[in-house]
C-alpha cells in the first residue's frame, strides 16, 4: 500500500465511523439517502432536553435537521435526530486534518484521496468496511448488514416510546408499514409495562380513612 492508499484507507475510516452514527441516530436508508448528503442539506441547532441518562436535568444536545430529497424512494422528507455532534466532527475532520473548507454543494461523505476525489464515498468501499468491521469485531456470526442500522434506530425509538407516526415521518414509511414490521417490538414494550410490580406497601400506606 503506497502513501496515497494509506492515507485514502484512513481517510474512508473517519468516514465510515460517522456514518455508522449517524445511521443508527437518524433512521437514514443506506447506502441512497446517506451518501447523497451533501452539506447543504444538514444544519444543526442546540437544543435542551430533559429526562436524559437518568437524570432529571436538563441536558444540552445538537441535533441535526436533515433534508432528504424528493429523488430518493419515499420523496422529500426532513429528518431529525440527535447526531449534530457527529456532523460537526466530520466537518472539523475536514478543516483542521485535511486543510479543507466543506462548501454546500459537497458530499458530506466525500472521497478525498485518489481518482474519486470531491465524489460520494465509493459504496463498494463502503461495504468492504462494514463487512471487515463486523468481522473484526467478532459481529459475523450473525449477517449484520449496513440496513440493520435504519432498523436499530426504529427498534430503539420505539422502545423509548415514541409515537409510531412520528417514527415513520422521520423514517420515511407509513405508519402501517412500521407497525406491521416492529409490532413485536411494541408489544414487548408494552407488556413490559403492563408487567411492572406494583408497589402494594407504598399504596396501603397511603390509604385514608372515608
Amino acid at each position: 500500500m503506497n502513501d496515497w492508499e494509506r492515507k485514502m484507507e484512513i481517510h474512508r475510516r473517519v468516514m465510515i465511523r460517522e456514518l455508522i452514527l449517524i445511521s443508527a441516530n437518524t433512521g437514514l436508508r443506506l447506502p441512497s439517502e446517506i451518501l447523497s448528503l451533501k452539506w447543504g442539506d444538514v444544519r444543526v441547532k442546540k437544543e435542551k432536553f430533559s429526562g436524559m441518562f437518568n437524570t432529571d436535568k436538563e441536558v444540552e444536545q445538537l441535533v441535526a435537521v436533515i433534508k432528504v430529497g424528493s429523488d430518493m424512494k419515499t420523496g422529500a422528507r426532513v429528518v431529525q435526530g440527535i447526531c449534530g455532534s457527529y456532523f460537526k466532527r466530520l466537518k472539523d475532520y475536514f478543516r483542521n486534518e485535511l486543510g479543507y473548507e466543506p462548501k454546500d454543494s459537497d458530499y458530506v461523505f466525500m472521497e478525498f484521496f485518489g481518482r474519486r476525489k470531491f465524489n460520494a464515498l465509493d459504496r463498494y468501499a463502503l461495504y468492504r468496511m462494514w463487512s471487515e468491521l463486523m468481522r473484526d469485531c467478532g459481529l459475523n456470526r450473525i449477517d449484520f448488514q449496513l440496513y440493520h442500522l435504519r432498523h436499530f434506530y426504529i427498534t430503539q425509538s420505539i422502545l423509548n416510546g415514541v409515537d409510531l407516526l412520528l417514527i415513520s415521518k422521520n423514517a420515511g414509511n407509513s405508519p402501517n408499514t412500521i407497525f406491521s414490521h416492529y409490532e413485536h417490538v411494541e408489544m414487548e414494550r408494552q407488556t413490559q409495562n403492563l408487567l411492572k410490580r406494583r408497589n402494594t406497601k407504598e399504596e396501603m400506606e397511603n390509604e385514608i380513612e372515608i
